[in-house]
């Protein structure tokens, strides 16, 4: 991967709150824009779109509801649709004009929000184990009355844990202690508070509004009105997980179903989970590359010049150690 960065310049936006020592944040305030840095002028605000649960057990949900605002308001964290509307402070921050977008799982989903509303200033998205629909009713149940509520106060319950672990890799499906591990330290690092409101936002995320596209030349009275919502990302996408999640397939081929065929290419990668950057990074920086170049980026850099200076570049840093680090006989061998 460091081969091909080295071509670009690579911006990672964290969530608010997800950085270093970061205490509790507070969004929503009168006055306050909802940015991610301060430079940033007014972003127009997006609706948010709220459905009503009927029937005979709507007032046990209204209950839940009830107390789940309590929770949005006291926390105020952005939901998608303003994550989505923050990236603008970045890019006027660095004065960036367009971008192509990295991301996996909520940030997937944050960055296909993004380009449904500013096309223009999204070169192509490179979206892994991607979700374009809602939570399920009872996993958001479970959370919103127990686990967040819990993590708010730093406790981390088995629960929560084993859905983050489900989103992650698939569910049952977490073989990698070490990969697994690393993911939890990583959590549990994490401002709980702030680590909740982000959760609770993707939780309660609103389906993007997709719509396949019909192919052919548009009807001679069709009519189109531009108030109205964006329903098509016009830009190219790949999405990506790996073909023993089953969950997180059938939510890629349910987004790619939705998707314009003229702009979307997907891969179910083989023998993997939704771990695809740490079971098989080779793979999948070939694909990267192979995307790249389809939009007409690096196309100077062909798959054997990147392992050759893949090959070059691992000499190089081996040269670097003191011999006492190295083992007797070391040899990079280039990959075939």
């Amino acid at each position: 991967m460091r081969v091909i960065t080295e071509n670009f310049t690579v911006y990672h936006i964290c969530a608010p709150g997800h950085h270093e020592n970061a205490t509790n944040i507070s969004f929503g305030e009168p006055g306050q824009d909802q940015v991610l840095l301060s430079s940033q002028p007014d972003i127009q605000k997006q609706r948010q779109s709220v459905s009503s649960v009927t029937g005979s057990r709507g007032s046990i949900f209204e209950a839940v509801r009830r107390r789940s605002s309590l929770l949005m308001n006291r926390s105020r964290y952005p939901n998608m649709d303003q994550l989505a509307d923050m990236i603008t402070s970045v890019l006027v921050h660095f004065g960036i004009n367009y971008f192509l977008g990295f991301g996996m799982g909520a940030g997937s989903n944050i960055l296909a929000r993004y380009a449904l509303r500013y096309p223009d200033q999204v070169l192509g998205l490179f979206l892994i184990n991607p979700n374009a629909s809602t939570h399920g009713y009872y996993q958001w149940f479970r959370n919103v009355w127990s686990d967040l509520p819990a993590l708010e106060r730093g406790v981390l319950t088995d629960n929560l844990m084993s859905q983050l672990e489900a989103h992650w890799f698939g569910f049952g499906l977490v073989e990698n202690a070490d990969v697994a591990n690393f993911y939890e330290s990583l959590t549990r690092s994490l401002n709980p508070a702030n680590l909740a409101g982000y959760i609770r936002s993707y939780v309660d995320r609103t389906p993007l509004p997709l719509v396949r596209p019909i192919l052919g030349p548009p009807m001679p009275d069709a009519q189109t009105n531009p108030n109205e919502e964006p329903t098509v990302i016009l830009t190219e996408v790949c999405l990506v997980t790996g073909d023993r999640a089953v969950e997180l397939s059938r939510a890629l081929a349910d987004m790619n179903g939705r998707m314009d065929p003229k702009r979307t290419q997907f891969l179910m990668m083989p023998d993997c989970t939704g771990m695809v950057m740490e079971e098989n990074p080779s793979k999948l920086i070939m694909n990267f590359l192979h995307f790249l170049r389809s939009i007409g980026l690096v196309v100077n850099l062909t798959p054997e010049k990147m392992r050759q200076q893949a090959t070059d570049l691992q000499q190089s840093m081996l040269d670097e150690l003191p011999e006492t680090c190295l083992p007797a006989k070391l040899v990079v061998e280039p990959e075939v």
